[in-house]
């Protein structure tokens, strides 16, 4: 049985989706050891942009789990955040040993809340862009 030869435009699509591919990976990873460095230094070493400390965990969880769910589009939404939720509450937990930082189930909440926030958005940007099955 023969096989369609590509042409060189759906060569050229699958390069770049393959590109893009090996980006959001890139920056998934990125994003999680961002997340656990944020998580674990002592107060005094971490930044922060002059909001609520709730709001922070909430900016950056969204930001995270956005480009995770974009990285990892095939892998269950409820898996994911999950996975956040319990990186989530492992993080506040160790803040126990972490001097100046101290856990709270606040936010906790809002870092599992941040992260289905940035889950559902790239659903929504999901369903509206085709992304090819088996790029070549």
């Amino acid at each position: 049985m023969l096989h369609p030869v590509p042409s060189n435009d759906e060569k050229l699509a699958a390069y770049w989706y393959r590109r893009a591919s090996y980006m959001l990976i890139s920056l998934a990873t990125c994003s999680w050891i961002l997340l656990t460095i944020l998580s674990v230094v002592p107060a005094r070493h971490r930044p922060h942009i002059g909001v609520s400390g709730n709001i922070e965990h909430i900016i950056a969880y969204v930001l995270a789990a956005l480009v995770t769910k974009l990285a990892f589009s095939r892998l269950s939404s409820l898996k994911q955040i999950v996975a956040f939720s319990s990186a989530s509450a492992f993080f506040e937990f160790c803040q126990i040993w972490i001097p100046g930082r101290s856990p709270g189930i606040d936010n906790w909440a809002a870092s599992t809340f941040g992260a289905a926030i940035g889950i559902l958005l790239a659903q929504a940007f999901l369903a509206r862009v085709h992304i090819p099955s088996n790029p070549r």
